[in-house]
């Protein structure tokens, strides 16, 4: 009798073992194995001062990702994601909710993010004395380009572009009537500045030529170049003021220099002296119909001065002469 009883337990022992083991089987270590994983965002959510495209990824291959924009749990039932998502519009703010689910495997969770669009202040603005277009405040994206241009007041002439306040704003040419303004990190005021029109003519003594050569619209107390350029033979001496108002020369002993006004229209005038003669060529035996230089060779240290009509070896048999050498 106590060895039947033993074997009945070691029976009932063994059928718990076996139930155990199916149900370890029906249960996987790893309960999460049969699950889409969820959904990635590829920007963080937040606020950007431009807009973005939202794309969104699975990490498991070949599954659907399905997707809500107004604030509703996602299901098979919702937008499939195939293309990214624009946000956009200063203001605009956008939650997307998404969920994954491949074939055979239960749905993901829910990733979410939210994001908002705010524009930068960007404020464009003239001095007295002149406009500009566009004007006033505007809101702008980041890296948003503006173009521009200055017009001055009758009697006032352009200036100067300036960054008043802010950080982040470049100006293409700050000396351009008609420029492009670009936001680059955050908004801020620019201007453009304006001054009283003064006339200054640019001549020369007849020895050579200036740039500018002629009558040119400037702004008071803003320096402008001046070139002078002599003529063959020529070469620069000093730049005078002829006559006019209050002006300033940078260097009147240099061919390239700068002139501002101050006050009232002015000339200037670029002076030229013609090259100093530092020896003579003559022929030792010449003679007044010889036509000696009528041509001229140079090579080095040397020179060749041909004589056509010299007739030393007969009438108009003709020669040269080599100066040169030690």
């Amino acid at each position: 009798m106590k060895k039947r009883k033993f074997n009945f337990i070691s029976i009932l022992l063994l059928s718990c073992c076996l139930l155990l083991l199916f149900a370890c089987a029906e249960s996987p270590l790893s309960p999460d194995a049969d699950v889409t994983q969820s959904p990635v965002f590829g920007a963080s959510d937040g606020t950007y001062n431009k807009d973005i495209e939202v794309t969104i990824s699975c990490p498991t291959d070949g599954a659907v990702i399905y997707y809500t924009l107004d604030g509703t749990e996602p299901d098979i039932g919702s937008l499939i994601y195939s293309a990214v998502i624009p946000v956009a519009g200063d203001g605009n703010n956008l939650l997307i909710k998404a969920a994954a689910k491949c074939e055979n495997m239960e749905i993901s969770g829910v990733t979410a993010a939210s994001y908002t669009i705010s524009y930068l202040d960007l404020i464009i603005q003239a001095s007295a004395n002149g406009t500009v277009t566009p004007s006033g405040a505007q809101e702008a994206a980041k890296d948003h380009s503006t173009d521009s241009t200055a017009i001055s007041d009758a009697g006032y002439a352009f200036s100067h572009w300036s960054v008043e306040d802010g950080t982040g704003i470049t100006v293409d040419d700050i000396y351009a009537e008609s420029t492009t303004v670009t936001l680059t990190e955050t908004g801020g005021t620019v201007q453009v500045n304006f001054g009283l029109a003064l006339f200054l003519t640019v001549s020369s003594d007849g020895n050579g030529t200036t740039m500018p050569a002629r009558v040119v619209e400037v702004v008071e107390n803003i320096p402008i170049s001046i070139t002078a350029i002599p003529a063959t033979g020529c070469q620069f001496a000093n730049w005078s003021v002829e006559n006019g108002g209050s002006v300033s020369v940078g260097d009147v002993n240099s061919s390239e220099t700068t002139v501002m006004l101050s006050s009232g229209d002015v000339e200037i005038r670029a002076n030229f002296t013609l090259w100093p003669q530092v020896d003579k060529l003559l022929a030792a035996d010449g003679a007044a119909t010889d036509s000696f230089g009528n041509s001229v060779s140079i090579s080095g240290d040397y020179a060749i001065i041909g004589v056509p009509f010299d007739d030393d070896n007969g009438s108009a048999s003709g020669s040269a002469f080599i100066f040169g050498g030690e």
